[in-house]
C-alpha cells in the first residue's frame, strides 16, 4: 500500500511540474487565469491523456485558491471526459480542499479515505460506493505566489484488490469510521 501511495504522489509531483513548466496559468489582481486558450487547451488534453492511461484515477482536478475548479477530467470507467467548464464545481466548502490549500510547496496532502460526493451525493459504481483518497499539491508560481492547487482522485479499491495487495483469499474489504 506504501509503495502504491509512493507512485501516486510522484505522479502529482510530475504532473504538477508538467503544469508549472508549460506557462499555462498567469495570476493577475487575484484571478487565477490561463496565459492562453492554447496554453488551456493543451493542458487539459495533456490530463486527458495521462487519466486515460493510468486507470488508477477518478479524477484529477486544479483548482483555484478559492476552490473553483479550474479544470477535471473523470476517468468514468474507462471513458475519460473533460468536463465542460459550464460544469465545473466550487470545492472550497469540501475538507480535502480546506486541509489541502495550505499546504507547503514541498510536501503533498493525503486525505483520509472516505467516500466520493458529486454534486450532494455519494457516488456509485454498480451496488458499491466509491471509494476514494485524495492526493494534493499546491501550485506556485515562479514568484513563489500560491496561485492554485492539483488534486488527484485515487481510486481506494486498487489499494486493497489489485493482486500486489491481495491479501489471502479475501475478496471483500469495507473501511468504516465512527461516520
Amino acid at each position: 500500500i506504501d509503495n502504491k501511495i509512493a507512485k501516486v504522489a510522484s505522479d502529482v509531483i510530475l504532473l504538477e511540474e508538467l503544469i508549472k513548466n508549460n506557462d499555462v496559468f498567469s495570476y493577475v489582481d487575484g484571478d487565477l487565469e490561463y496565459t492562453s486558450n492554447e496554453a488551456q487547451l493543451n493542458l487539459t488534453n495533456d490530463i486527458y491523456d495521462w487519466i486515460n492511461v493510468n486507470t488508477d484515477y477518478d479524477q484529477i482536478r486544479i483548482l483555484d485558491i478559492t476552490g473553483m475548479e479550474m479544470i477535471r477530467v473523470n476517468y468514468n470507467e474507462g471513458n475519460p471526459t473533460i468536463v465542460d467548464p459550464t460544469q465545473l464545481q466550487d470545492k472550497s466548502s469540501r475538507y480535502y480542499f480546506i486541509n489541502s490549500i495550505d499546504v507547503d510547496d514541498e510536501y503533498i496532502y493525503l486525505s483520509k479515505l472516505d467516500l466520493n460526493v458529486e454534486n450532494g451525493a455519494i457516488e456509485y459504481v454498480g451496488n458499491s460506493p466509491k471509494a476514494m483518497l485524495r492526493i494534493a499539491s499546491t501550485i506556485y508560481n515562479d514568484d513563489g505566489e500560491q496561485i492554485g492547487l492539483l488534486i488527484v482522485n485515487y481510486l481506494a479499491y486498487h489499494l486493497f484488490h489489485d493482486e500486489e495487495t491481495k491479501v489471502g483469499d479475501f475478496t471483500a474489504f469495507e473501511v468504516i469510521n465512527q461516520d
